[in-house]
């Protein structure tokens, strides 16, 4: 009895080869389980797709980046590096300890969660929109070295001489950084009044290249960690205690003079621990201050806000639960949700570049041109013609949102100077007008010809 089957029982063996079809084709053996639900957005917050894409990158040449709402994967306590963040305020009093904190932290932590860590640890508030930043008002790291330090005896934890090498900031633009913006080991305490377009204004790190300085190199936020800062930790060796970090934040009551935390390395001796984890751990700390205190409106009136620069603080306050600083972090991303039925009820003619003429066929444009691939009676092309919204839809915005005022700031000052560097130009192309006129011969020259009498010919 013979086992093979009939040539026409038997299903068409398909090509081990895989077959490559465009997100749009439906394979022709086995056809789409769900074909109107292709080109179709979601009518309700409720959707199987995630909210945030993965695979979509922020601006890699931008220095605005969307904070990771995460922390860097576990490492071994040993990677972990004992800091001193001590906080100085202008006209603050302050006795030999001053405010501070003793915290060790991850060396994979970059710098923008070293500075959702300064707000975790001095009373700050979840961290201000890129636009409320402006290149006076905005935060801005610096990362020094040769750092001298006052004597224990005086002033703990304090940065008595120091040079800065690297700089970082999401919120100063690295190209119109002023004199004025570095503050060196003080506060800043002049008081001259610069107009933002003024003619003096010049890009410091070029002036400091042209006069011969050490030029000081900005790196990003994101990609800078603070095993960058002490490289020799990631070996195991002694990190370097002549490098520190010094932050400055702006203050609300004095815009002049920002609020200042220096970051050295402890010099103390820690409790030992073993393990890995990826979270910030406090051992010791002094002082109840507000980094960026609420406002009126957000008080609780029965609550006390009053700082205490004495108070010893239990350091449970931050390390219980241990995810208390991921669920800040969280807070302080400030994704905003997307609102899906933030223009219901709004129509397409509501906005003029979306304004269809349904009386012309040609207005309507098929998203599937004549492809090879797709018929007119094809279930798909069925599908979006009926419920498309790309075709007739009303939850696009009424009006087109303005650039954020930085933006506008920034593309202000770029015209400004572009008309200034017309007149500029303009002046010199009059004086070099002007010098050839004078070199020019006058309007009547004597001419003398080989032979005869002196003749007067003019413009020759």
């Amino acid at each position: 009895m013979s086992l093979k089957r009939g040539a026409d029982s038997s299903p068409a063996r398909s090509s081990k080869r895989r077959q490559i079809l465009f997100p749009s084709v439906s394979n022709p053996v086995t056809p789409a389980k769900t074909p109107s639900s292709i080109y179709q957005f979601p009518s309700s917050p409720s959707t199987p797709y995630p909210l945030y894409p993965s695979d979509s990158p922020s601006n890699p040449f931008g220095r605005t980046r969307t904070l990771s709402a995460s922390l860097p994967p576990k490492s071994s306590f040993g990677r972990h590096l004992p800091l001193r963040f001590q906080f100085f305020r202008h006209g603050m009093k302050r006795d030999k300890e001053g405010v501070y904190r003793v915290v060790q932290v991850p060396l994979s932590y970059n710098f923008k969660h070293v500075k959702t860590l300064i707000a975790f640890l001095f009373g700050g508030q979840p961290e201000k929109s890129p636009d409320e930043e402006d290149e006076k008002t905005g935060h801005l790291f610096e990362i020094r070295k040769n750092v001298v330090m006052y004597s224990n005896l005086y002033k703990l934890g304090t940065i008595k001489r120091s040079e800065t090498s690297i700089r970082l900031s999401s919120a100063r633009d690295p190209y119109r950084f002023k004199q004025e913006w570095d503050y060196g080991s003080d506060w800043r305490d002049d008081n001259d009044d610069d107009d933002e377009f003024d003619e003096r204004e010049e890009d410091q790190l070029s002036q400091d290249s042209e006069d011969g300085k050490e030029e000081v190199r900005w790196e990003a936020e994101e990609d800078y960690t603070l095993g960058h800062v002490w490289k020799p930790a990631l070996g195991g060796e002694v990190p370097d205690a002549k490098t520190a970090i010094v932050y400055f934040h702006s203050s609300v009551s004095d815009t002049e003079c920002p609020i200042q935390v220096q970051i050295t390395l402890h010099k103390g001796t820690i409790p030992s621990r073993t393990g890995a984890g990826n979270s910030p751990y406090v051992f010791d700390a002094r002082g109840h201050v507000y980094l960026s205190p609420l406002d009126h409106d957000e008080l609780d009136p029965e609550e006390d806000y009053d700082e205490d620069l004495e108070m010893d603080i239990d350091p449970s306050a931050w390390n219980e639960p241990t995810n208390a600083f991921a669920k800040f972090l969280i807070e302080s991303a400030g994704i905003p949700l997307p609102d899906f039925n933030q223009s219901k009820g709004l129509s397409a003619n509501s906005t003029p570049s979306l304004v269809h003429d349904f009386s012309s066929p040609s207005r309507i444009t098929d998203p599937f041109p004549s492809s090879p691939y797709l018929s007119s009676s094809s279930p798909v092309r069925a599908a979006y013609s009926k419920s498309s919204p790309l075709a007739f839809s009303a939850s696009f915005p009424q009006y087109t949102p303005a650039p954020p005022p930085a933006q506008r700031k920034r593309v202000a000052y770029i015209q400004k100077r572009i008309e200034r560097s017309k007149r500029k130009n303009l002046a010199k192309s009059d004086n070099c007008s002007d010098g050839e006129e004078d070199s020019k011969p006058n309007s009547a020259t004597m001419v003398e010809k080989p032979s005869g009498p002196r003749v007067l010919m003019d413009d020759i």
